[in-house]
């Protein structure tokens, strides 16, 4: 056994279902499992990593997780990542807009302990809002086929289907 996700009950309904409750429940839980590290091969957290804001709603900020062992913050967090690759997105319109001054350089410090400063990337877009349209995404696409060596070509968003929006806010009824 590789890692300890791999036989892991939970995992194994979300590997069958992802959009089941107990699929959900592990995709949420992870976040706090001692196996996530070895589990995840990268990481790009998108308009959500800052120092000072740890989310608006309850699914972001209802974790008691950054108030253990006297507190923490969402880049001590990323940390734990190094040295695998890791990108952040952030945009001038939201909390991320301190990324490229203050969590960005921390994470090069952190990730440079490695000798893997190179792993860690910023792409800042200074005229955007909090949302997750184009370029943000395509930020998300180059990163995941830089790491994994994934082929460009394959890259079609015209097959997926968008959720209607009172759908995507089923968690709040």
């Amino acid at each position: 056994m590789k890692y300890p996700c791999e036989n892991c009950k939970l995992r194994a309904a979300y590997d069958k279902n992802p959009k089941s409750l107990i699929g959900r429940f592990w995709r949420w839980q992870i976040n706090f499992c001692p196996s996530w590290r070895g589990y995840f091969k990268s990481l790009p957290p998108v308009v959500h990593l800052a120092s000072h804001f740890d989310g608006g709603c309850p699914c972001e900020s209802g974790k008691p997780v950054q108030l253990a062992a006297g507190g923490t913050c969402e880049p001590e967090l990323a940390a734990i990542m190094a040295p695998k690759p890791m990108l952040i997105v952030s945009d001038g319109g939201d909390w991320t807009s301190s990324v490229p001054t203050l969590e960005f350089p921390y994470l090069q410090r952190i990730y440079g302990f490695y000798g893997a400063q190179d792993k860690v990337r910023n792409v800042h877009l200074p005229n955007e809002r909090h949302d997750f349209r184009e370029n943000k995404r395509n930020a998300v696409y180059d990163f995941f086929i830089d790491v994994f060596g994934l082929d460009r070509s394959m890259l079609d968003e015209s097959k997926i289907e968008i959720e209607p929006e009172e759908t995507l806010k089923s968690l709040y009824k």
